[in-house]
């Protein structure tokens, strides 16, 4: 059996391997590890990836099959491209009305870190609708019928099958929500803040470069025309010019 080629596809592989099996000896050896060992993550498959996206009008399409909360719910969803647990655990302690902004706690984020979203246009809608459902024995800004957001898979799909967008899972809502900022011009630094990416790699992985982004480009690409070149009048003689 021939060699592995150094550098190859198993080298990262292998070393991760080799890592985990002394993380397991030292702790079968009977030494407490004082700290959690930093065991290196390799690249997720590029095939993988998902390409489904939706628009500002899809959502609104797919919004019309769904009732009132759940509404509000993919609404914020798009227009946060929060995470789908985040938002489910926002309640109304979260929220400050005289500034107008909803506080993720660190807690409560997949990656511990807390962030601040101003409420503004649609977000700013779908709260004050929000408030006028508020239940005294309710805390979570979201709910139905009095109950936090739990699992909503049927009524989900049975929206998608209703819009032609079969085979759409609701976390596409996030990566849509972060083309959708993209779209709209948000640098992405701005974008990595609003929906609480960590690294601009994820940000990269979910802009996913689609047939009309290209067409657009195109476009436009066969639209313009270039600066226009500014050509100076040239006086008096060559003889008076050299001097």
């Amino acid at each position: 059996m021939g060699s592995r080629v150094a550098g190859g596809p198993g080298l990262e592989e292998s070393k991760i391997r080799s890592r985990t099996t002394e993380c397991a000896g030292a702790g079968s050896a009977g030494t407490h590890l004082r700290t959690k060992p930093y065991v290196p993550k390799p690249d997720g498959d590029p095939s993988r990836v998902r390409e489904g996206f939706f628009n500002r009008e899809e959502v609104n399409q797919l919004c019309q099959h769904l009732d009132a909360d759940m509404s509000d719910f993919v609404q914020f969803l798009f227009f946060s491209a929060w995470r789908v647990g985040e938002v489910r655990t926002l309640q109304w302690k979260d929220y400050d009305r005289s500034e107008q902004t909803i506080r993720l706690r660190a807690a409560n984020s997949k990656n511990k870190h807390g962030r601040v979203l101003p409420l503004v246009g649609e977000l700013a809608a779908v709260i004050e609708h929000r408030l006028s459902q508020r239940r005294l024995d309710c805390p979570y800004i979201f709910h139905r019928r009095g109950k936090r957001v739990g699992d909503f898979r049927r009524v989900w799909e049975t929206a998608c099958k209703a819009v032609g967008l079969s085979g759409m899972i609701v976390h596409d809502l996030r990566r849509s929500g972060v083309r959708h900022l993209i779209h709209a011009g948000v640098d992405p630094h701005t974008v990595l803040a609003f929906s609480g990416h960590r690294t601009p790699s994820m940000l990269k992985r979910y802009h996913i470069i689609a047939l009309d982004d290209l067409r657009r480009a195109a476009e436009r690409g066969s639209n313009y025309q270039g600066k226009e070149a500014q050509v100076l009048p040239m006086s008096g003689t060559r003889r008076e010019r050299a001097e």
